[in-house]
């Protein structure tokens, strides 16, 4: 497909006056035209039917191979025809290679699918471009209040279309703001690594043990067996050899 022409067009005023487009007479006015290849198989059936007695349609091109072009869709109201552009290779076999649209007598040639989606992605892409611009213009962003619009604050809104002395003010302001996220973030480091003094360990007197006071009960079996090996002691002896 010949890219180069689809930001052409072609119209021709004085065969559009004296015979006007119809199903017909399409092929003839579109060979007029700058996308007209004269090595076609139209062409060719033409020069054929111009030493001979028989009109072009009566003409065998079945088995003719090369270029052909053929009216595809039309209408009258409003006036509107499509013309596609073939590679013949047999009677069963056909490659598209160009679509052709005429709108009221003026002819143009239909983009590819690609050279559509490129021309609209770089379209997207231009104006997707030109959003972020905008964005980043009217915003600011700040470490300790985070991003902020223009809109939010007239007073970023004057300094950035208002005169010197306004711009000198929002610079004025913004050293203001960064001196206090400085002060800030000062007495934050502080506060995380702040070394508490440390405090001198003061020995304790190790503690007193005190006898445990015995019952009454356990007082009272230790005096009866204190007694009982006494009497043990008294029998022993009295008891001769």
């Amino acid at each position: 497909m010949d890219e180069e022409l689809t930001s052409v067009s072609f119209k021709d005023t004085a065969f559009l006056q004296a015979f006007g487009l119809h199903e017909l007479n399409i092929i003839e006015y579109f060979s007029k035209s700058q996308f007209y290849d004269v090595s076609c198989i139209d062409e060719q059936l033409k020069m054929q039917a111009r030493f001979n007695d028989l009109q072009v349609t009566q003409l065998d091109h079945t088995k003719m191979t090369g270029i052909k072009y053929d009216l595809w869709y039309f209408t009258y109201q409003p006036s509107y025809f499509v013309i596609k552009k073939s590679q013949i290779y047999s009677e069963t076999r056909a490659e598209l290679l160009a679509i052709y649209y005429v709108i009221e007598g003026t002819i143009y040639q239909a983009p590819s699918l690609s050279s559509v989606l490129t021309n609209r992605t770089m379209t997207s892409l231009f104006y997707l471009n030109k959003a972020f611009d905008v964005g980043t213009e009217n915003s600011r962003f700040h470490p300790l209040q985070g991003y902020r619009w223009l809109s939010d604050e007239p007073e970023l809104i004057d300094a950035a279309n208002a005169s010197d002395k306004n711009a000198k003010l929002s610079t004025v302001n913004d050293q203001r703001i960064a001196f206090e996220f400085q002060n800030q973030m000062d007495k934050i480091i502080v506060d995380t690594f702040k070394v508490e003094p440390v405090k001198e360990i003061q020995e304790s007197p190790p503690p007193v043990v005190t006898p445990v006071e015995e019952s009454a009960a356990e007082i009272k079996v230790k005096r009866k067996k204190k007694e009982a090996g006494v009497s043990k002691k008294k029998k022993d002896v009295s008891t001769p050899k």
